[in-house]
């Protein structure tokens, strides 16, 4: 962080819910995983447990079903 500033626990959890809303509006499957991995990575800082791979998964295929169901 640049001057030695620190996020809460707090920030760290907007900010993953930020990234996974990002991955749901994401074009491409690269884009989405990865989109998914920072807001892993930012609900680890904020000291939650990371999401096991098949919750993950099962998370990105809700999101493909809201994805189609809106588009369609």
């Amino acid at each position: 962080m640049p001057n030695g500033e620190r996020r809460s626990q707090q920030q760290w959890r907007h900010q993953a819910v930020r990234w996974r809303r990002l991955a749901v509006e994401a074009t491409t499957p690269h884009t989405k995983s990865h989109l998914l991995k920072l807001a892993q990575q930012c609900e680890f800082l904020a000291g939650d447990l990371l999401p096991t791979r098949t919750a993950l998964s099962d998370s990105v295929k809700s999101q493909d079903v809201e994805l189609a169901d809106a588009a369609g």
